[in-house]
């Protein structure tokens, strides 16, 4: 497998996102994945202009970002119609397709978040399918592809289950438009990675692989995921989706929690499951 298991700054949210960047530097890797969320990146629905000094910053410390996740604050993807939160929900995912295209990112991961009380889980997902489709000409024109992925259901109205998710890209029908694949959220759904890869099959357009369990996101080692089962299952597939470590909770010690992803993905690759990171 060619794949690399992209490190996010994510779990650094409570310093600046230079110590990132040193971190990466330090354990000689160059290819992130960058969560567009304050206060390392400022960016919403009025603007993005502060990407370029972001881009400029990863450049001196020899980082690309191949994939960028947007911040959720208080948008959704299951705003109705001509509302002002869709119209807002709209234009900040735009300024986030942007700029993951100025940082020379080719994957958006859209987290579905929130949701409307007073619509019925047809409606949200109608209005989710909507928002989506209107993105998608503006990804082709930027080369970059949207990975939808589906959310634990205290934090999302719909999008919940893969069922859920494939009626989304069924209706969508756009090659631009494809499945993240959340193996925290997949394990909370009871659902299969081997489930995941036979529906969705090339069309899962990027991973979250990291360690957990009931209370959440773990560093890898750290939890009770078969991650080892995993990768060994996206190698005999033949899976061509990108990898994150996203780990989501904020550390004390974040170059400790890297240091530990680094080891744990270099002693897969000793097994033949995965390439390390790089």
């Amino acid at each position: 497998m060619q794949n690399m298991v992209r490190p996010c700054n994510a779990h650094y949210l409570d310093y600046p996102l230079e110590r990132f960047c040193q971190s990466m530097a330090e354990l000689d890797i160059q290819r992130i994945t960058l969560y567009g969320c304050v206060p390392h990146v400022f960016l919403n629905h009025h603007t993005f202009d502060e990407i370029e000094s972001t881009a400029k910053l990863l450049a001196s410390f020899g980082l690309h970002a191949d994939v960028f996740i947007p911040g959720g604050y208080g948008y959704s993807i299951f705003a109705e119609k001509d509302s002002d939160l869709q119209k807002a929900t709209s234009k900040y995912l735009e300024n986030c397709i942007c700029a993951a295209a100025y940082l020379g990112a080719d994957t958006v991961c859209i987290r579905p978040q929130n949701g409307i009380l007073s619509c019925n889980t047809d409606e949200l997902i109608d209005n989710a399918t909507r928002i989506l489709s209107e993105l998608s000409p503006l990804a082709e024109t930027t080369g970059v592809r949207l990975a939808v992925g589906t959310a634990l259901k205290k934090d999302a109205a719909a999008i919940t289950d893969i069922n859920s998710l494939n009626r989304i890209l069924k209706q969508t029908g756009d090659s631009r438009i494809g499945a993240l694949l959340d193996v925290h959220v997949m394990n909370a759904a009871a659902e299969s990675i081997d489930e995941w890869l036979e529906l969705f099959k090339d069309r899962i357009f990027h991973i979250f692989i990291e360690d957990g369990g009931k209370s959440g996101r773990r560093v890898p080692g750290n939890g009770v995921y078969p991650l080892r089962h995993y990768l060994s299952v996206l190698e005999q597939k033949h899976s061509s989706a990108g990898l994150t470590c996203f780990l989501d909770r904020k550390s004390a010690l974040p170059e400790k929690d890297d240091q530990c992803v680094k080891q744990y993905f270099a002693r897969a690759e000793d097994t033949e499951a995965i390439s390390c990171l790089n």
